[in-house]
């Protein structure tokens, strides 16, 4: 199993690529749809860095 650490780490660098996509993306509905992606990607972050 992966330690917290590493998953955080993993969802920090899918996070920097969605959002390289979401700002090179011409296409308004494939935008929405990392958007949505960002935000899910967002609060799984913040729940692995909140204590247990």
């Amino acid at each position: 199993m992966f330690a917290l650490k590493e998953v955080a780490l993993l969802l920090s660098v899918e996070l920097e690529r969605l959002v390289d996509d979401y700002l090179k993306c011409p296409d308004l509905i494939i935008k929405e749809q990392i958007q949505d992606d960002i935000q899910l990607l967002s609060k799984a972050l913040v729940q692995c860095k909140q204590p247990i």
